[in-house]
């Protein structure tokens, strides 16, 4: 069964809610705790897969999300797994996450 825009939607804030719920703390972390920095990983990952099946319609509702960049750090960790940059990781949790949220939100 084909999900609706509103299903991606939820996904999206849900896992934008498990990021929130289990905060890495600090970069080191992502480094040290192999499992935290995968399940973090697989959020982003959802995200992402979330945002790619959005109608256009939906995704024009919130310009100021970089609909391009949710989609690209998917396929990033997805298809490039063994040179994952945990630094760009950190910068996405640590900048874009709350952002996404806000924006999704409205």
């Amino acid at each position: 069964m084909k999900r609706t825009d509103t299903d991606l939607l939820q996904d999206i804030l849900e896992s934008i809610a498990a990021i929130e719920r289990h905060p890495a703390g600090s970069r080191v972390i992502l480094d040290e705790d192999d499992v935290l920095c995968g399940f973090l990983q697989r959020r982003i990952e959802i995200i992402g897969e979330a945002a790619s099946r959005l109608n256009q319609s939906t995704s024009d509702k919130a310009p100021d999300i970089r609909w391009r960049q949710v989609r690209g750090m998917r396929n990033r960790l997805i298809h490039d797994y063994a040179n994952v940059d945990l630094d760009m990781v950190w910068h996405v949790l640590q900048n874009e996450i709350t952002l996404l949220r806000q924006s999704a939100l409205r």
